[in-house]
């Protein structure tokens, strides 16, 4: 059953309009990188400024956002 788990994550995730390369910190469990959502490439990591940006369409479920500038 894992394989097969496996594999549907990976379609669902290449099946989002949001494209990343988020890896996950293996102390705390916590993912960073880069994340693409409509066209544009956002750096996903503590202290990131993204107060003006629109990332409606990403799935930043346990993205490590810590200290950052989310306010719109």
């Amino acid at each position: 059953m894992k394989p097969l788990q496996a594999l549907l994550s990976l379609f669902a995730c290449a099946a989002l309009p949001a494209l990343g390369e988020l890896v996950e910190d293996p102390e705390t469990g916590l993912r960073t990188g880069t994340i693409t959502v409509n066209g544009r490439t956002y750096t996903i990591e503590p202290q990131a400024r993204l107060s003006q940006d629109d990332l409606s369409d990403a799935d930043l479920s346990g993205a490590n956002l810590s200290g950052a500038n989310l306010i719109f």
